[in-house]
């Protein structure tokens, strides 16, 4: 019943947020036979103009290749495109030779790609010192099976996590039946996964699994070390462990062999045996265990033999700890990192499972379903971008709340703490596919594969508060808990430090200063509350029970010192340039809101919004000018958001200069700006170098006059861009 309902959860999430990605063909200049018929290509050679003159080359066919159709010439924008038809058998295509003549003393590389009806494509680039290609041979079936199985064994083995949990699985008195369902539920999840990521419908970083199945095997040697024959109730059965696993490892690493030169029907035999190379793998890693294991029983007996399980299980679980940092160090220094609400949800999955798994005794599996469907809604707005106040403080606070009860080992009712939980997880999810959705290529895909994540990590904490009631309230659950507060409260402390930056700061440097009205109200009734806590009269020596109001009230305070904060004009302000810090905020202040205006489609109210920034002469040049340099360089279709600007370096003002007149100071800024064309998303930074002037105009400063002296463009991997 359980697997029932595991199974019914993640195919929900794969076909609820499931899409394929697609494909875009960029190559200036590329030779295109695609055969529509049985032996009819439709043929497509297209050439660039280089300094207002066509390249003066053509493509030398084969023999047993013939012209259908007359071969048409047009002009496509900066390209001569010629098209006809031709005749040629594919089989006996194979081993012929294709050669572009004329590229000679160019520089220019062509593409050569051919599509054949059976999903066979192949593709290659001619250089001009080597304009030919010769057509490969089919691969032979037993050659194609043998490669795919090596492929599958050697990537199995190559896992050293899989070797420690394996050893660790063995050590006690496993059944032979239990071990031959383990290796086949890793290589059947391993298929399966590889199978859904090569679909488009899910993806997931790399380091996901190593994690999952070093954590694993270091759990499992915990237990062995306190003399534990057997597995946690919440590791029984271990098939769906390692079916996990494998799912987790076929989604992060789904390429199986080069699909290149492939029929379709070669790319499942290939698929298919690869898997069974997996499933040898595994096994060929469990009999090597099985025989460490035999040799320990050899050269031990009695209480020796389970004093070597012990040392054994010590030496293991070191291997699998050292093993879990250096993966967990991947998502650090790897380009595989996290959005803070993905790592967000993620903690609140393993909190809730810890907090509601003794309640939901016997029930932990169909307690997935209701999540996984908050989850997908979650995620389903987050992705569509729609966006409400206060989104982020739901999400946090929440994990904060269940976190610290955690800690502290305060239990909440039962209805209340489930009303939250709900609310909690739509929103925790919300503000995930809005972070995936802004910072991540195919973020459908990424939003499936961390979903069906979080969806398991809850599953797991359910089943291990369900075997052990106190593991709610255990070392390692209020470790969990408080972990996850003290990040919580760093987080918010990041954000009131970029609010203070970017807000607070620049609009008193123009005579504003901000009064967080609700925090102030909060912090009165906090003091209140304190005041009129019940006491015991002196000398009575009664006990009275403490309460804790003023501080939940403070608690509040902390999280909603933003909230209704409201600028107000400073009497004692008189306008005068800003100088050094001060000046650096108000202008990234004004250029920030500047260039943000132009990710308004409306127009009108992009118009609206530059006037706020820009003097009433500028607004027109600064629209038009702006709009240009952010689009420069994308490709069709691409769509720039503006997600950061900064100020790098900035000079003092000009001498003389008044609010009247304007100040002006020479600066070097950057605009960090997200693209995205189809479902990939990278990010780019234009760097200006130039002389702003800014002046204070209807109590705001304003941009009177831009002046650039230099511009350059720098393209940032994913792990880089913030």
């Amino acid at each position: 019943m359980r697997l029932r309902c595991a199974i019914v959860v993640g195919v929900l999430l794969v076909w609820m947020l499931g899409a394929s990605a697609a494909a875009h063909e960029a190559f200036p200049a590329r030779l295109l036979m695609e055969e529509t018929e049985p032996g009819i290509y439709k043929m497509t050679f297209t050439l660039p103009v280089i300094e207002g003159r066509r390249l003066r080359a053509e493509p030398v066919l084969p023999p047993i290749c013939h012209d259908l159709t007359e071969r048409e010439e047009e002009l496509r924008g900066a390209s001569f495109v010629t098209t006809w038809a031709m005749r040629c058998d594919a089989l006996s295509l194979a081993g012929e030779p294709i050669r572009i003549k004329g590229l000679l003393g160019t520089q220019t590389e062509i593409m050569l790609r051919i599509e054949t009806l059976d999903g066979r494509q192949r593709a290659v680039i001619l250089k001009p010192a080597r304009a030919i290609y010769v057509v490969p041979h089919p691969p032979s079936r037993l050659a194609l099976v043998r490669e795919a199985i090596v492929a599958g064994v050697r990537q199995a083995i190559r896992r050293p996590e899989l070797w420690v949990l394996l050893l660790v699985v063995v050590l006690p008195a496993t059944r032979r039946r239990s071990l031959v369902a383990t290796v086949s539920a890793y290589a059947g999840g391993h298929a399966a996964g590889q199978w859904i990521a090569d679909q488009g419908w899910i993806l997931l970083a790399p380091h996901f699994a190593p994690v999952a199945a070093s954590l694993t095997a270091l759990v499992l040697a915990l237990g062995l070390a306190r003399c534990e024959s057997q597995t946690r109730g919440w590791l029984r059965p271990m098939w769906m462990i390692t079916l996990f696993l494998g799912v987790l490892y076929g989604a992060a690493h789904p390429e199986t062999l080069p699909a290149e030169g492939l029929s379709r029907h070669e790319q499942g035999i290939g698929f298919a045996a690869y898997g069974a190379g997996i499933g040898l793998g595994v096994a060929l890693l469990t009999i090597i265990a099985l025989q460490f294991r035999r040799v320990m029983r050899t050269l031990s007996a009695g209480t020796a033999r389970q004093r070597a399980v012990r040392i054994a299980a010590h030496l293991v679980g070191i291997v699998a700890c050292a093993l879990l940092l250096y993966n967990v160090s991947g998502f650090v220094h790897g380009q595989a990192a996290l959005p803070a609400p993905t790592v967000g949800l993620l903690l609140l999955s393993a909190i809730l499972g810890l907090w509601f798994g003794d309640v939901l005794r016997g029930r932990a599996g169909w307690s997935t379903l209701p999540f996984a469907i908050i989850l997908t809604a979650g995620f389903a707005l987050g992705l569509s971008g729609v966006t409400v106040p206060f989104l982020a403080l739901g999400a946090r606070g929440s994990l904060f709340l269940f976190g610290g009860a955690l800690a502290i080992r305060r239990r909440l009712p039962i209805h209340w703490s489930g009303l939250i939980a709900v609310l909690a997880v739509l929103c925790a999810s919300w503000e995930a596919g809005l972070a995936m959705g802004a910072d991540l290529s195919l973020p459908i895909a990424q939003s499936v594969g961390h979903g069906l994540l979080a969806v398991c990590v809850l599953y797991i904490g359910l089943r291990l508060a369900e075997a052990d009631a106190r593991a709610a309230f255990s070392l390692g659950a209020r470790s969990l808990g408080t972990c996850a507060a003290l990040l919580v409260i760093v987080w918010r402390i990041g954000d009131y430090r970029l609010w203070v930056n970017e807000r607070v700061l620049p609009d008193a440097a123009m005579g504003l200063v901000h009064v967080p009205v609700v925090a102030l109200g909060l912090i009165i009734a906090a003091f209140v509350a304190y005041t009129l806590r019940p006491r015991a009269a002196p000398g009575t020596g009664a006990k009275v029970r403490r309460s804790m109001a003023h501080w939940i009230i403070l608690m509040h305070a902390f999280f909603m010192l933003r909230v209704a904060a409201i600028p107000v004009r400073n009497p004692f302000f008189e306008p005068h340039a800003p100088r050094g810090d001060a000046a650096k905020r108000v202008l990234t202040r004004v250029l920030s809101n500047t260039y943000r205006a132009f990710n308004l489609e409306d127009e009108d109210e992009l118009y609206d919004r530059l006037a706020e920034n820009v003097t009433e002469d500028l607004v027109t040049a600064v629209s038009l000018d702006s709009r240009r340099r952010l689009a420069a360089g994308t490709r069709e279709g691409s769509k720039v958001t503006v997600r950061d600007v900064s100020v790098l370096s900035l000079d003092e003002p000009t001498e003389g200069s008044d609010n009247e007149d304007g100040f002006t100071y020479p600066c070097t800024w950057v605009v960090t700006a997200r693209v995205q064309h189809l479902q990939h998303v990278h990010h780019r930074q234009n760097i200006y170098a130039g002389v702003l002037t800014i002046r204070i105009d209807e109590d705001r400063w304003k941009i009177s006059r831009v002046e650039l002296t230099s511009e350059d463009r720098v393209i940032l991997s994913r792990g880089s861009a913030s």
